[in-house]
């Protein structure tokens, strides 16, 4: 895995927003030099985040990490802020660092900070010389590549008590998935209805349960507005809606977006390829 040298710090909870979501601006008061400008660059969280700064909707899909490096990003160009540019998050009167190709790691690397661009040090790049290497979305079979994301958030259900009865992955366009929970104790808020997991590439995760003798879903909600939370976010997410039976929706599942957009989710399902 060809991994950078050099790190930024960057305060929660816009750290996760380049990683795992869609901030492709870096806000600074200064611009980097010029021999960054093309290379990759560590994403570092810092220890201290900024609370509500982001809605907690938007927020409560992404790990949340303090204090670790959390992936990476190609620092592609920067440019000075004019007339209301980058919406939604670039600043007047900053320099715009202009990000692509956000990976998360794995695992992250917990080390401090420091502020303007910094190496990390030996023991650090050692350990990023040896994480699991986060493979190129152009190499895993499209149709496929919602597997082991799928699979992963199978394993953490379970891991949080949460029994599953069966998954499965379609092939679609959009892609989708469902996961039958086992019926008992946990699903007890929904009575003898079957329960279940929904999710597609374009509308992320729904919890869903049959309301008739059908034997089909008849109802559904959200869970979160991510459509790829990490799989311990979905575990949490779908233990509380168990606990708590949510208000069905009325009318059509929330899109988030297109299966067929030019944005970093193929990458993000690499995540969790072997």
């Amino acid at each position: 895995m060809d991994l950078p040298s050099r790190a930024l710090s960057i305060r929660q909870p816009w750290a996760d927003a380049i990683v795992y979501g869609e901030k492709r601006v870096e806000n600074r008061g200064w611009a980097p030099p010029s021999t960054a400008i093309g290379a990759p660059l560590l994403v570092h969280a810092s220890q201290h985040p900024i609370p509500g700064a982001l809605p907690a909707t938007m927020t409560a899909a992404w790990p949340g990490t303090l204090g670790a490096i959390i992936g990476t990003v190609q620092l592609t160009g920067v440019h000075r802020a004019t007339g209301g540019c980058c919406a939604p998050w670039g600043e007047p009167d900053a320099w715009h660092w202009e990000l692509t190709q956000p990976r998360p790691l794995p695992d992250p690397i917990p080390c401090p900070g420091r502020l303007r661009l910094w190496t990390p040090p030996p023991q650090v790049l050692q350990q990023l010389a040896h994480a699991t290497p986060t493979a190129s979305a152009a190499s895993v079979p499209y149709h496929d590549a919602h597997t082991p994301y799928i699979r992963a958030v199978a394993k953490a259900l379970a891991a949080l008590g949460v029994a599953v009865h069966d998954w499965d992955t379609m092939p679609d366009d959009p892609r989708t998935a469902h996961i039958t929970l086992d019926t008992g104790p946990a699903t007890a808020a929904y009575g003898d209805a079957d329960v279940g997991l929904l999710w597609s590439e374009e509308s992320g995760w729904a919890i869903a349960w049959d309301t008739r003798e059908s034997g089909r879903y008849e109802a559904l909600a959200d869970l979160g507005d991510d459509v790829l939370p990490t799989p311990q976010t979905l575990a949490e997410l779908t233990r509380d809606a168990l606990t708590t039976r949510p208000a069905p929706l009325h009318g059509r599942w929330a899109t988030y977006r297109d299966f067929g957009d030019n944005d970093n989710f193929e990458d993000r399902l690499t995540t969790y390829h072997d």
